[in-house]
């Protein structure tokens, strides 16, 4: 039997080396070589003399031996540590714990026989108490040594830990060596009892006294730490005490550093100090430590002083400062409450700025239409840059800048002075017929497709789509009547962009509108061919018509009037030619929307004068005589006299017709204003004597007549409303019946909440209104009342 079969005899032999491995005394290669032949002889030795249970499994001596060899060590270190405290034991951890964590690597690698057998053995059979060597060694360390001296070890970690935040350099590789060793403690029996570390040294590496390289680090993301879940060493000793000085440091040091600095100011040192956290958790903290780290620090530095902080966002709103705003929204918005404020803040704010702009131009704006659009533009196009720029797009704030724009646009200074909403949508309908037709006036835009979506940006806020809608569609029948439209395109994307924004019905009377215009192009064309293949019938007279459909375009026909008779005839020939066309349609002359173009042969030069069909029927007068009363002239034309009025006021002040009166200064009295409709200071009546003036002359060959007339425009604007109103009732009848058709029953308050549903991509429907227009439906028996429940309504089949 050989010396080593013997447990005494080869202890003798195990200890000494053994313990140059704790104290990393260099080994030569033959002593390894030795160590691990003493392990497995001893192992695959029989026990012919045991009895009981330890003697079927060789290694229970020697695993006990390694145990009381470990302990003892780790007691004679706590001894000495116990001794120390601030630095010097911190510096005593780290020596230790890597000299002992690398012999225990050793220790366990030469027994690794011991390990795969009998450690194996018992493991399986259930012994909690069995691990392997290294964590066996590991567990000592943690029993015998770190519990005892955590208290001390830990205050001294956090103490270092302090100084650096107050700005000392410290040793963060010792931190990171001592904080790592809690997260190799967190080894046990139960996590992985049959884990053996590699030798990451060579054999010649220590026998050469090559100093091994650092463990794995706790903060390395590449760390096999996968079955070291839980680390309740690291979180109990390290983490949870950490974080509760983390979070008392940095609440004492931001109410002083709020104290004596700006919010602004603060707001960057909270970047820097959220900076140097994340810095050092990946210096030497675990990496699961960082989330738990940071939201510590923000909620020391941030959510408790929300409200200080969001007190100051208006004021940076105010002076415009980008860089300061994305600071603060950076900070708050990691809080729901701090967000909350913000939004809340930026929504009063946009209403605020929007309604002080419109104010400044309020004189200016209620007429201009321009004034009006281009000061909601250039605000909401601040609003979109500082949405991007300070708010990276955020769709909370997107949706306060909405709100607020909301409110502006359709209630504000102008809309007071108007004293309804409804003047919004007006002036961008107005604005739109600015941009799409032609002038000589005003430049348009260099960039128009541009410009529309910036008003379809506007026009997403306003409430009452379908005021605008109304008079929209009155100003692009006039321009498409007058041939003023801009171009087609144009006229085609505006109405492509509102399709896109309000659907298929709220374009369908535009859309109509350009297939009358392009259906009438093809019907001159086919009248002059027709024209040309009988005897001359329009008396050389340059005729075109449009026909459009009366349940697309606005225009009614103001009534019949005495038209000369070379217009009669032309009416007769294109009615006969049209009937040939088209058997059982009616047309009927819309005269107020007619022009023409008559020559003066009267005046020493010869003039075209661009008229109304209303000024020819006038004009043709004179040719049979040179002078004519007021009242004759409404006799003979059958105009209204209102109109006639104006018309002639129109011809008094261009001096082609002059009044023949004792009072020579009354045709001086006539005047016109900046936008070149007519007024008059003196009535005419209708025995005033009406004379050609013959000594007309003008520098234009061509002179335009056609002026539109005041009443006429304001005519139009209360026809336009009053229609709104009249299609509003109309709109919210039909919305009831369809609800009421498809759930039979409803009460009286879900209806109404529906109705205001449906509706409200229009118009936003009054209550009242909604009422008014169920007991219109009740009275016509689309519905009726329930009899069991009066505040409850059935639909009636």
């Amino acid at each position: 039997m050989s010396k080593y079969d013997r447990l005494a005899d080869l202890w003798k032999v195990l200890k000494p080396l053994f313990d140059k491995m704790l104290n990393m005394d260099g080994l030569s290669k033959t002593e390894h070589a030795s160590i691990c032949n003493c392990v497995y002889g001893y192992c695959i030795s029989v026990d012919t003399c045991g009895v009981g249970e330890n003697s079927k499994v060789i290694g229970y001596e020697l695993y006990k031996k390694l145990r009381c060899f470990f302990k003892q060590h780790v007691q004679s270190l706590k001894l000495k540590a116990e001794r120390m405290t601030g630095s010097d034991l911190l510096n005593f951890f780290e020596k230790r714990w890597t000299n002992y964590s690398l012999a225990a690597k050793y220790i366990d690698h030469r027994c690794n026989y011991l390990n795969r057998n009998w450690v194996k053995t018992k493991v399986d059979e259930g012994q909690k108490d069995v691990v392997i060597v290294y964590s066996l060694a590991l567990m000592l360390w943690k029993d015998e040594l770190f519990k005892p001296c955590s208290r001390a070890l830990m205050s001294a970690v956090l103490s270092e830990i302090e100084r650096e935040r107050r700005g000392d350099n410290i040793a963060a590789t010792r931190l990171c060596t001592i904080i790592s060793s809690l997260v190799d403690l967190c080894i046990t029996s139960e996590q992985h009892p049959h884990y053996s570390p590699p030798p990451f040294i060579a054999e010649l590496q220590m026998q050469s006294g090559v100093p091994p390289p650092a463990p794995y680090l706790s903060g390395d993301p590449h760390t096999p730490l996968d079955w070291r879940q839980g680390l309740p060493i690291y979180r109990d000793h390290f983490e949870q005490p950490f974080l509760h000085e983390t979070m008392h440091f940095y609440e004492v040091e931001s109410n002083q550093f709020l104290k004596s600095s700006s919010v602004t100011d603060y707001l960057k040192w909270v970047e820097a100090r959220l900076e140097e956290e994340r810095t050092r958790a990946q210096t030497y903290l675990h990496s699961s430590t960082l989330n738990e780290l940071i939201k510590t620090v923000e909620d020391s530095l941030i959510g408790n002083h929300i409200e200080t902080l969001a007190a100051e966002f208006q004021g940076l709103l105010k002076d415009n400062r980008i860089d300061d705003l994305a600071r603060m929204y950076k900070a708050l918005i990691r809080f729901e409450e701090g967000e909350a404020r913000l939004v809340q803040t930026m929504e009063l704010y946009v209403d605020e700025v929007g309604t002080a702009a419109l104010k400044d131009v309020c004189q200016i704006a209620k007429s201009n239409p321009k004034v009006f659009v281009d000061t909601i533009i250039r605000v909401q196009r601040k609003n979109q840059e500082l949405l991007e720029l300070a708010f990276s797009g955020n769709s909370s704030f997107g949706r306060a800048i909405d709100k607020g724009c909301e409110r502006y646009i359709n209630r504000n200074a102008i809309t007071e002075l108007a004293g309804s909403s409804r003047k919004t949508p007006e002036l961008l309908a107005k604005y739109s017929d600015f941009l799409l037709k032609k002038s000589t006036k005003e430049a348009q835009p260099d960039d128009l497709e541009k410009t529309l979506n910036y008003v379809m940006d506007v026009f997403k806020y306003v409430e009452d789509k379908d005021v605008f809608q109304k008079f929209y569609s009155n100003m692009l029948a006039r321009r498409l009547v007058n041939n003023q439209s801009i171009s087609e395109d144009a006229e085609a994307q505006m109405i492509s962009l509102l399709k896109s924004a309000c659907g298929v019905e709220y374009t369908s009377k535009l859309q109509r509108m350009f297939q009358d215009v392009s259906s009438s192009r093809e019907l001159n064309a086919r009248f002059i061919e027709w024209i040309g293949e009988r005897t001359p019938l329009l008396c050389g007279v340059d005729f075109n018509i449009m026909v459009l459909s009366s349940n697309a375009w606005p225009f009614q026909p103001l009534g019949t009037i005495n038209v000369p008779a070379e217009l009669e005839s032309c009416f007769k020939v294109f009615t006969e030619f049209y009937q040939t066309r088209h058997d059982g349609r009616k047309l009927t002359w819309c005269y107020q929307l007619c022009r023409g173009e008559v020559v003066a042969h009267y005046t020493k030069m010869r003039y075209t004068f661009q008229v109304s069909t209303y000024q020819m029927a006038i004009l043709m007068l004179f040719n049979t005589s040179l002078s004519y009363t007021v009242s004759q002239i409404q006799s003979q034309t059958n105009i209204d006299p209102s109109i006639l009025n104006q018309i002639l006021q129109i011809l008094l002040k261009r001096r082609i017709l002059k009044i023949t009166s004792n009072d020579e200064e009354e045709e001086q009295r006539h005047q016109m204003d900046d936008d070149g409709i007519v007024t008059s200071t003196l009535p005419l009546s209708p025995d005033s004597q009406l004379t050609l003036f013959m000594d007309y002359s003008n520098k234009r060959v061509r002179v335009n007549l056609n002026l539109p007339m005041k009443s006429e425009t304001k005519q139009e604007a209360e026809t336009t409303l009053h229609n709104v109103e009249c299609d509003r009732k109309l709109g919210i009848q039909a919305c009831v019946v369809r609800i009421m058709k498809m759930r039979k029953r409803m009460e009286h308050q879900q209806l109404v909440k529906e109705v205001i549903e449906q509706m409200s991509s229009r118009f936003c429907p009054v209550i009242q209104q909604i009422k008014l227009c169920i007991n219109s439906l009740i009275e016509r028996d689309f519905i009726r009342r329930d009899p069991s429940n009066l505040s409850a309504y059935e639909y009636v089949a």
